[in-house]
């Protein structure tokens, strides 16, 4: 098999950035389990690949959230951008190239009202060096990245409420109040956590007009600045893997 020449994904350049504990270790621990998993995937062709609800939304509702995020920035000419990056040390697909304000724009669509980070006023790391990752590759010197609160599909919202139903009637046996009290409950529960318009319904079943959310509460942006001294490491880093 010919040799594979190993180059740090944007989305999980987080991984090999850390240094080691220990000053005889050339890569942290977090970077010897990120390479065991690509020699698994480029080696052997076996993808630890786990597909999500919170993966499966993100996939199925991406032009809902665009659509959403050109609304919020009053920018209707934003465009999805489907490039491939790549450089020695480097590779990435990018959401957004806008060229106009030299940013780089990425759509993190939240599975849940409970997962949008609404109080939150620092971005995770992870995310950090993926933007400092996408700057690289672009030379571009702004990013941001910002969270979405989009309708989960109807499917998803469906198969939780048919595990609710299968609990319950496991619970009591059959359909009484109780059983319907608690349903319903556990319904109006789901919407909460995954509805945020008046576009869905599922048997009957919307979300009250009262818990409707305005676009301007349904996104947070966070901005990164181009960090050259962290993009400077990245090679370095990249080479100690290999």
């Amino acid at each position: 098999m010919a040799n594979k020449i190993f180059k740090a994904r944007a989305s999980s350049l987080y991984e090999i950035m850390p240094d080691p504990k220990t000053k005889t270790n050339l890569i942290s621990d977090g970077a010897i389990t990120h390479l065991n998993n690509w020699v698994d995937m480029v080696y052997f062709n076996r993808k630890n690949e786990v597909k999500t609800f919170a993966m499966q939304k993100g996939t199925e509702c991406e032009i809902e959230a665009l659509t959403i995020v050109k609304k919020y920035l009053n920018k209707p000419n934003l465009k999805k951008d489907n490039r491939h990056f790549e450089d020695e040390y480097l590779t990435g697909h990018i959401d957004i190239d806008n060229a106009d304000d030299d940013e780089i724009i990425d759509i993190k669509i939240c599975e849940t009202f409970s997962t949008f980070p609404r109080f939150k006023t620092k971005l995770e790391k992870v995310y950090e060096a993926q933007m400092q990752a996408y700057m690289s590759l672009t030379g571009r010197n702004n990013a941001k990245v910002i969270k979405v609160l989009v309708n989960s599909p109807a499917w998803q919202i469906k198969s939780l409420i048919n595990r609710i139903d299968y609990s319950l009637l496991n619970k009591y046996g059959e359909t009484n109040e109780q059983h319907q009290a608690e349903y319903k409950e556990a319904i109006q529960g789901i919407f909460a956590q995954h509805v945020f318009d008046g576009n869905i319904e599922i048997d009957g079943y919307k979300l009250n007009p009262s818990m409707h959310l305005p676009i301007e509460q349904r996104v947070k942006v966070f901005e990164v600045k181009r960090d050259q001294e962290f993009i400077d490491k990245i090679p370095q880093k990249v080479l100690n893997c290999r």
